[in-house]
Parts: C-alpha cells; structure tokens; sequence
C-alpha cells in the first residue's frame, strides 16, 4: 500500500477430509485435524481448480471472528460434503450470528466417509430440503446408449448441482441483506483452530 499503509487480515486456508476440519501451515507442513469451525459465515465463492490434474468446482466459504480473523473452508462442489454443508447454511435463521460446523466421520458397512453438521445457538440446524429430494441423475446415453467409463454408467448432475449452486446465491443473498452491525461475536476457540496464520 502507499506509504507503507496496510489493512491486511490474517487467513486461514481449511479443508474438510477423513471426518476432520483439516489446515496446513505450510506445502510441506503435516495437516492438523480438528472437529469444529466457529465463526459467522461471510460468503461463499464458486471458482475452479485444478486438483491431480482435473479441473474441478470448489466452493470456499470465507468465516470470520470477530477479531477480523479469516478462515476459508473449501469443499468440492459435486459432493456430498459440500450438498450438506449448503443444504444446512441455506436454513440458518440468522446470519449475523456464529455457527459451528462440524466434521465426522460415519461408517456404513464397509464405508467410511465424511459428513457435516451445522449448529447455531446450541441447535443443530437441518437441511432445508432432505438430500433424498435433491433432483436426480440423469443417465448419460451416446448412440442411444449409456455411456460406460471404467465399468461405470454416468451421470448428468447438472440440475442437481443448479439447485445446489442457486441456494449458494441464496445464502449470499442473505449475508449481504443482513447488517455485521449488533451481531454475536465470537472468537476461533484454540481447541478449534491453531492460533497461528498462514
């Protein structure tokens, strides 16, 4: 900035994997795992990335404290993670308050996999539509037949995933209607977060 003015706010780069909230301080930095994010979500940013050479949609979804401290939680956007993640931010009944997000993991069978839930004030806050009520998969035919890759049928998810990307615009929506003026404070707890930024 000129004259050495600066305005820059600490960030914190988070992922969810394995049940956990994970942040790496660094590239060649282990990851730390924690159970909880708290703070008041401030947006959620579409953009692309390349992730083991495929380009896939992610959403970040930017959280602060109350101490002007940023933490972006990104989540692939075609999966079930990140539907059920939005699907409960869509249903917050007030966006000038802190939530806690949670990861867990969850094992069905021989399956082991990832899952959110959402609380504010105390109360976990449901999906506002049951992900069962999500539009369908359409079959992908070529020449009038599925189309098979690795041994898999495919599937068009594109109006599941129009659904998923208009309650994102929703939630935007939402945060930009409300004033941060008056709302709860909250701080990243330390047996949350590392204290320390990138």
């Amino acid at each position: 900035m000129f004259n050495g003015l600066s305005n820059s706010k600490k960030k914190m780069f988070l992922g969810i994997a394995n049940g956990h909230i994970t942040y790496r301080a660094g590239k060649d930095a282990e990851p730390q795992n924690f159970e909880n994010l708290d703070g008041k979500i401030a947006g959620i940013t579409p953009r692309d990335a390349n992730i083991n050479g495929q380009v896939m949609k992610l959403y970040d979804i930017s959280i602060t404290d109350n101490n002007g401290e940023e933490a972006v939680l990104s989540v692939i956007a075609d999966g079930g993670v990140a539907r059920g993640l939005i699907l409960a931010l869509a249903n917050i009944p007030d966006f000038k308050k802190p939530v806690r997000i949670r990861a867990y993991s969850q094992v069905d069978g021989e399956r082991s996999y990832t899952n959110t839930m959402v609380y504010q004030d105390g109360n976990k806050v449901p999906w506002i539509i049951k992900m069962e009520d999500l539009p369908k998969g359409v079959p992908v035919m070529v020449n009038g037949r599925p189309f098979v890759s690795n041994g898999k049928p495919q599937y068009d998810f594109s109006e599941r995933n129009a659904v998923i990307d208009e309650y994102v615009k929703k939630i935007n929506d939402a945060i930009a209607a409300v004033s941060t003026d008056g709302g709860g404070s909250v701080d990243f707890e330390e047996d949350d977060l590392p204290a320390t930024s990138m």
